[in-house]
């Protein structure tokens, strides 16, 4: 079986300083979620939002269609290094297009940030950085 026999939604995420690209299966976050393997819920500050849409990918054309009052998905990682951008940090994984649209709206945004095991279970790629 190969990763493409299989259908889901996934999220790739990408860092700055040439790590491998890390992958989760938001189908399953989605579940998690819903199971309630979660920290808790916190709210996206101002300025991450802004951070969200200026450097995730997003399709204008589905704005309209989604409801920013659901809160996206977050995964703790940790990038080994001393400079910036390394360290464990939390990365949104799920809810650009609402965040997008929060933004846009004025509102807040929240995500449910995965306990690290549910985050490792949804990851398939990158494993050098989950928690």
């Amino acid at each position: 079986m190969r990763l493409s026999d299989f259908e889901f939604e996934g999220f790739a995420y990408t860092l700055d300083n040439g790590m491998p690209v890390m992958r989760w299966n938001i189908s399953q976050a989605i579940e998690a979620v819903a199971r309630g393997e979660i920290y808790g819920v916190t709210p996206v500050d101002l300025e991450q939002m802004h951070a969200i849409a200026e450097r995730n990918d997003f399709n204008e054309a589905t704005l309209p269609h989604v409801d920013p009052n659901i809160p996206g998905i977050a995964a703790h990682i940790n990038v080994p290094g001393d400079g910036p951008g390394t360290g464990r940090f939390a990365i949104m994984i799920d809810g650009t297009h609402r965040c997008v649209k929060a933004l846009r709206e004025g509102r807040g945004f929240s995500v449910a940030v995965l306990t690290d095991e549910a985050a490792r279970a949804c990851m398939f790629a990158g494993l050098k950085c989950a928690p």
